[in-house]
This record gives C-alpha cells, sequence and structure tokens, in this order.
C-alpha cells in the first residue's frame, strides 16, 4: 500500500470479496487486538496503565464485554464498508465514473489498511489522513475519474453515507415507538 495507484491498477483485474475481506478484516483484527491491549483491556482487566496509555481508570474488573470491544468492529467496519461502496459507486455515476460496485467494493475494503496504526494515538490521525488518501486514489483509478471528481465522489459519499444512517436511525426508532406504542 504504499503505492496505492499501482495497487488499484493491479487490483481491478482481480474478481470477488475474498481476497479484499480477508485482507480488511486482517487490518481490523490488528487494530482491535492493539486497541483493546494497550489503551482499553489492560485497564479493564485491573493491570497498571502501560506508557501507551494516556490515562487511569479504577478496576473493573470482569465488565470486558466481549461483544462490544472485539466483535462488534468487525461487523460494522465490514458493513460500513459494503454501504459506503454503494454510495460512493452511486456518487461516481452521477458524476461520470466507470467503475462497478465490485471493484469499489474491494478498494473500500483495502482501504482499511491503515486501521493498523490507528490504535496509536499520535499515529491515528496520520492513518485517518492516508485513509482517506488511499480512498482518493482508490476511486480515481477504480472510477477512471480525476482527483478533483474523486475528491468530490469522496465527499458526496460521505453525506449519502450519513443520510442513509440518519434515516436507518429514524426508522428504527419509529420501529421501537410502533412496538413499545402497541406491544402492552
Amino acid at each position: 500500500m504504499l503505492r496505492p495507484s499501482d495497487f488499484f491498477r493491479r487490483m481491478q483485474t482481480a474478481e470477488g470479496y475474498t481476497d479484499p475481506l480477508i485482507f480488511a478484516l486482517i487490518s481490523i483484527i490488528l487494530n482491535v487486538f492493539f486497541f483493546t491491549l494497550f489503551r482499553d483491556g489492560m485497564l479493564r482487566f485491573g493491570f497498571q496503565p502501560s506508557i501507551l496509555t494516556s490515562s487511569t481508570m479504577q478496576d473493573s474488573g470482569s465488565n470486558f464485554i466481549i461483544f462490544s470491544n472485539i466483535i462488534e468492529p468487525f461487523i460494522i467496519c465490514i458493513q460500513c464498508a459494503f454501504i459506503m461502496a454503494q454510495a460512493f459507486n452511486l456518487a461516481s455515476k452521477a458524476l461520470g465514473g466507470t467503475g462497478n460496485y465490485n471493484s469499489t467494493v474491494n478498494f473500500m475494503l483495502y482501504t482499511n489498511a491503515p486501521a493498523v496504526l490507528a490504535w496509536i494515538p499520535i499515529l491515528n490521525f496520520i492513518a485517518g489522513i492516508y485513509y482517506v488518501y488511499l480512498n482518493i486514489v482508490g476511486g480515481m483509478i477504480v472510477h477512471n475519474v480525476s482527483m478533483r471528481k474523486s475528491i468530490a465522489i469522496l465527499l458526496l459519499s460521505v453525506i449519502l453515507f450519513i443520510l442513509s444512517l440518519a434515516l436507518l436511525v429514524i426508522f428504527t426508532l419509529c420501529i421501537y415507538s410502533a412496538y413499545e406504542k402497541y406491544a402492552y
């Protein structure tokens, strides 16, 4: 991933989601493992803070929740990659891009590479910038657009993504409200 444009050009010939999905899962596993171990997990298990930990907490004993700290990030990251890929693909088509959904999903999954370093307090900002850069370069290559259009596509897709999440939350709240009203 040190030469993203070459990487994304070679990636376009690959078919299927297997390799990018495995790559994204490994990146997320490493991120969650190190984040949990050094920034969260050691404190929750009652160990003294490490050098990498910025604050102290009281011993919380067995409050380590496996689902929210380990399993949930995988589910959220992978779902968001597929949803964001759809938003990116729609925005790309609206602005004249030529890529397809499968290639968009693949490059979105591969852009999780900076997640390996995102647990480190100083490097998380740099990893975030590199993540945005990878999305811009991936969009340029996969959808055959200029850098300026790729930036616009990324911004539009983020807006579409946020709107779709807002609609999902509203829909969920409406369903929950209706359930509460008629359940008793």
